[in-house]
């Protein structure tokens, strides 16, 4: 799976959304892991969303990926409000809504998070939350890239499939 190409299609996505709002991607092409086109589709269309969601109208939206040795890395940084430190551990937890008070219109479930670690997780990866240079907050997801990475279904690119004994 091309994570370009995925970065590429939630950032057009989100000016569909969101057409006022500056959202930029930077990509070196390709970058390439293991692993499934779906569920790693919604993870980078739940943090662009996310990010264009919990910001003012005005805060710009950056998506970057790129290969590092081998992993690959997904950030999708935003310039708003940020999330507290102690907070930001919290916010994969199922449920868990940074603002009890947000409406669902625009707070959600409190599920997109949690659903985004259950698929980094079941690809090798890891997701975390940091604080963007200047304010905002800065998710990143890094997975390894190549034969080895875990797929969902607990196989690795390496193994293959056997048959069902009976």
């Amino acid at each position: 799976v091309d994570l370009c190409i995925l970065a590429d299609d939630a950032c057009q996505d989100a000016r569909v959304m969101a057409p006022g709002r500056t959202i930029v991607m930077t990509a070196t092409d390709p970058v390439v892991v293991s692993g499934d086109d779906l569920s790693l589709r919604q993870v980078v269309g739940n943090l662009v969303t996310n990010a264009i969601t919990h910001t003012p109208d005005d805060t710009p939206v950056d998506v970057s990926v790129k290969a590092d040795g081998s992993t690959a890395v997904i950030d999708v940084a935003d310039h708003g409000p940020g999330i507290p430190e102690a907070e930001r551990a919290r916010i994969f937890e199922p449920f868990f809504r940074l603002d009890s008070g947000r409406s669902r219109d625009r707070g959600g479930s409190g599920l997109g998070l949690a659903i985004v670690r259950a698929v980094v997780t079941s690809h090798g990866g890891t997701v975390q939350a940091l604080e963007t240079a200047g304010g905002g907050v800065t998710m990143r997801v890094v997975i390894p890239v190549g034969a080895g990475a875990v797929q969902p279904g607990g196989l690795t690119a390496d193994s293959e499939a056997s048959p069902s004994p009976g």
